[in-house]
């Protein structure tokens, strides 16, 4: 089977001043939500480093509107170097960044307009579609395209998934974060990954109400909501959409009955297969030997 790159978590951008470099990225490409910032050495990177480790200052920024995330990298350890030559279309490598926009006609006006290096006309590309380029102050390259929203159609649903708590996350910031998605009508739904949906915040200071209560008092508007976390029978399912939940992700269950939304939906009070399965029965329901292998690692899932 052919492989696809169907998405990309992050980009990595080598630039000589982080700093700088964000406060660019956050004016240029709006990339102001800063997930870390860390100066530590490299020691994942060995690969790509010659095997010598290497001390970096990287931070990690995103737009609020979705895609992937900056990942501005700087050496601390020595002088960056950019390369000895002019890249090229035809070079071997990595060296230009799609960028998505909503309007890139108004993108290309705006840029002009920023005096930022645009470095081409606004232009119709191979597929049809409008496009132009530009360079950051480092040289490095950015195609700017249309994005999701245009390229496929209002039938298209466009979702964000976020985690509530633990991690470094505070439950106030992320229900903000939450309502400023929703408030930038750029998506169709949200899908809050409760962990479970049942339970109190893990801060005690947010224990006046359970942390499905957090969220259901957000002003939706025409945004749906969904939720995930230990959803496992048909009666979970039930008491989840009597809370002003839209609809209801399933994990474990869903692996469980390949056809669980239409077992509940014949029988409210469904209960999923007791654990663990034999991996004879994940095949049944579809699970390749791959997959199998994978929920193996998870504790009492899989009879051996």
């Amino acid at each position: 089977m052919e492989k696809i790159i169907s998405g990309i978590q992050q980009m990595g951008i080598g630039i000589p001043n982080v700093h700088e470099a964000f406060d660019f990225y956050r004016r240029a490409f709006g990339v102001d939500v800063k997930v870390f910032e860390e100066a530590a050495e490299a020691g994942l990177m060995l690969p790509y480093t010659g095997n010598q480790p290497q001390s970096r200052h990287a931070i990690l920024a995103m737009n609020l509107q979705g895609g992937g995330g900056f990942e501005i990298w700087q050496y601390v350890g020595r002088t960056p170097q950019p390369p000895k030559f002019n890249v090229k279309l035809g070079d071997l490598g990595i060296y230009i960044c799609k960028i998505k926009s909503p309007d890139v006609a108004k993108a290309f006006k705006d840029f002009k307009a920023k005096g930022l290096n645009v470095i081409s006309d606004l232009e119709t590309a191979p597929n049809g579609k409008p496009h132009f380029y530009m360079k950051d102050p480092y040289n490095n390259i950015f195609e700017i395209v249309e994005g999701i929203r245009k390229a496929c159609g209002k039938s298209f649903l466009i979702g964000v998934r976020l985690s509530p708590e633990r991690f470094g996350m505070d439950l106030n910031e992320i229900k903000i974060l939450a309502q400023n998605l929703i408030d930038s009508n750029l998506i169709d739904f949200l899908d809050i990954s409760l962990w479970d949906c049942f339970k109190m915040p893990e801060d005690l200071k947010y224990h006046d109400k359970t942390l499905l209560d957090h969220f259901i008092g957000l002003n939706f508007k025409d945004v749906k909501l969904t939720v995930a976390g230990k959803i496992s029978s048909g009666h979970d399912v039930h008491k989840i959409l009597k809370n002003k939940v839209d609809f209801v992700t399933i994990g474990r269950s869903a692996i469980l009955h390949h056809d669980f939304p239409k077992r509940v939906i014949e029988n409210p009070n469904f209960k999923p297969e007791p654990l663990p399965v034999s991996k004879s029965y994940l095949k049944k329901e579809g699970l390749s030997n791959s997959f199998i292998e994978y929920m193996n690692r998870w504790p009492n899932f899989v009879q051996n």
